[in-house]
């Protein structure tokens, strides 16, 4: 946990990059997360990108709108 919040201003940066151009894709995947022995939760996995550019992944135990990150 420790070794991805240190990675969260590298992926503000990559985000608020692609943020500024006009163009966007997005995907969203499903993802059975195992929350204990035999019980899942149904998480989401998203990538942001552009052609020829940088990449980002965001990884979301539920469809919320509040963001997880700063893209100042």
């Amino acid at each position: 946990m420790r070794a991805g919040e240190l990675l969260l201003p590298l992926f503000a940066a990559i985000m608020r990059k692609l943020l500024a151009g006009s163009y966007l894709q997005a995907d969203e995947t499903l993802v059975a997360m195992q929350v204990h022995p035999g019980t899942y939760h149904q998480a989401y996995l998203w990538q942001y990108g552009r052609p020829r550019a940088s990449r980002a992944f965001d990884f979301q135990m539920d469809r919320g709108q509040s963001l997880h990150y700063s893209t100042r």
